[in-house]
C-alpha cells in the first residue's frame, strides 16, 4: 500500500502527517485532536493562521480594486443571458452579485450587505439598475439564496468539495510539506488557491472554518 493510500485509509498515521493539521483534518475530519503513533491524543494546533488570513478568509476586507472588478465582476453576455432569466432587479442583481462573489471570495455570501458599495454599483451598471436598494429584497426567502447557489454551480460547473477532490488536495498538501517543510499557514492559502481554481466552493469554506480556524 502506497503511503498516499495509507494516508487516507490506514488509522496508523505515518508521524510525518502531523507537521501539517491542514492534512491531518481533511484526511479524517476530525478536530482539535491528534492521535500520536503512541495512541495517545494530544491537542492538535490549529492557531496557525494569521489574523490576516482568517479576516480575510471568504469575506470582503475592503473595495476591490479597477483590475479586480475587471477580472472577478464583469459580466459578459452569456453571465447576462443566464442573468435574465430571473425574474425582478432584486433578483437578477443579487444572482449577478453572487456569481461575481463566487469567482473573487470562492464562496456564496448569505448576507450581501457584506458587499462592499462599489462592487455593487459596478454589477448593477452592467444590468441596467440605476436604484441599487433593490437589493434589500433580495433572499428574503432563505430558498432564492439556495436555488440561485445551485444554479449557479450547474451552469459554471462549481464542484462540492468530495471524493476524488478531497483526495487529490491531500495528495497535493502532502507532497508539500513532505518535500519543502512549508509552515501551515503558506499550505493553506495553497489550498485555498487550488480549490478556487479547480471551482470547489461553499463546503470547503464551512470545511476549513470548522475544522482550522478555531
Amino acid at each position: 500500500m502506497s503511503i498516499i493510500t495509507n494516508l487516507r485509509f490506514n488509522r496508523h498515521i505515518n508521524v510525518t502527517v502531523l507537521r501539517c493539521p491542514i492534512i491531518y483534518n481533511i484526511s479524517y475530519g476530525w478536530k482539535n485532536v491528534t492521535k500520536c503513533p503512541s495512541g495517545r491524543e494530544a491537542d492538535m494546533p490549529v492557531d496557525f493562521l494569521t489574523t490576516e488570513q482568517t479576516e480575510s478568509y471568504g469575506r470582503f476586507t475592503g473595495e476591490p480594486d479597477e483590475l479586480q472588478l475587471a477580472r472577478y465582476f464583469h459580466l459578459d453576455e452569456a453571465d447576462k443571458e443566464f442573468i435574465g432569466k430571473s425574474r425582478g432587479d432584486h433578483n437578477r442583481l443579487g444572482i449577478a452579485l453572487q456569481i461575481g462573489c463566487v469567482r473573487f471570495l470562492g464562496t456564496f455570501l448569505t448576507d450581501m450587505n457584506h458587499i462592499p458599495s462599489g462592487v455593487r454599483h459596478f454589477t448593477a451598471r452592467q444590468l441596467g439598475i440605476r436604484d441599487i436598494t433593490v437589493l434589500a429584497e433580495y433572499g428574503q426567502r432563505e430558498n432564492t439564496r439556495r436555488e440561485h447557489a445551485a444554479l449557479i454551480r450547474q451552469h459554471y460547473q462549481y464542484r462540492e468539495f468530495a471524493w476524488p477532490w478531497t483526495f487529490r488536495l491531500t495528495r497535493l498538501l502532502y507532497t508539500r510539506s513532505w518535500i519543502s517543510n512549508e509552515r501551515p499557514g503558506l499550505l493553506f492559502d495553497l489550498a485555498t488557491g487550488w480549490l478556487m481554481q479547480h471551482r470547489i466552493t461553499e463546503i470547503l469554506r464551512q470545511y476549513f472554518i470548522r475544522h482550522c480556524c478555531k
